[in-house]
């Protein structure tokens, strides 16, 4: 009996396409002035960071919600080598780590840590600042690895308004969040180099490229990879600040 949880493939998908599209244009035009607003720590910038890393948390999920499509097209072998379970995992806690840097950096936490101790807070601040605060922060950023690295039943088929909702949610919110990290990366760059441009590429490739990698795996659709590529490329290049 067929499977009716899985969708037929009607034809070529460029919403991946477009939305990288959409980014690499945002990512020029809003990234100088994004990242002047995030280069002095606040917590309104906080806030904006946890706030579209929530939407990207929902925004992964979708995505890994979404029904595998027919086709005959696979991911080569290097590449699924980053789908296993194990190095999603390892992935997800590195992602969860520099999340939670972003947050600490915006919050000012790294400009008072070295001058805040008992000497100048009573015990129960020392707490909240060195402990508690931390924990919290880190708590909330690696709830990713539960959204990555575990297990996720495709229940949503092809053709209807919510499964294509979910993939412009999904591929919105992915993308809306490496603009900000972006923008992060250019607001505390010491000076612009050409010899940023591999470190911040890598980077931003092993935090971000995993959902798309499961996206173009479930979906059937290699050639969104390319486009992410050169999204990633700009983003290296705006991040550089070149």
């Amino acid at each position: 009996m067929r499977d009716t949880q899985t969708p037929q493939k009607t034809g070529i998908d460029y919403l991946p396409v477009v939305m990288d599209l959409v980014t690499a244009v945002a990512l020029v035009t809003a990234v100088p002035t994004l990242s002047t607003q995030l280069a002095t720590p606040a917590g309104t910038n906080a806030l904006l960071l946890i706030g579209i890393y929530i939407f990207f948390l929902i925004g992964v999920f979708l995505l890994r919600k979404l029904a595998p499509t027919e086709s005959s097209v696979s991911l080569p072998a290097w590449l699924t080598f980053w789908l296993q379970p194990k190095i999603r995992a390892v992935l997800s806690v590195l992602f969860g780590l520099g999340m939670m840097t972003g947050i600490a950096y915006q919050l000012g936490y790294f400009d008072v840590f070295m001058t805040a101790g008992p000497e100048v807070m009573d015990e129960g601040s020392s707490s909240s600042l060195f402990v508690f605060g931390p924990g919290a922060w880190l708590f909330l950023s690696m709830f990713y690895v539960f959204v990555l690295a575990f297990p996720v039943r495709p229940a949503m088929t092809g053709g209807g308004s919510g499964y294509w909702g979910a993939k412009v949610f999904g591929l919105a919110a992915i993308n809306a969040l490496l603009l900000l990290a972006t923008a992060q990366i250019r607001a505390i760059m010491p000076d612009p180099s050409f010899l940023w441009l591999l470190p911040i590429y890598i980077c931003l490739g092993l935090l971000f490229a995993p959902p798309r990698l499961l996206y173009a795996s479930e979906q059937k659709n290699l050639y969104s990879l390319i486009a992410f590529a050169v999204l990633l490329l700009i983003c290296a290049w705006q991040g550089a600040a070149l």
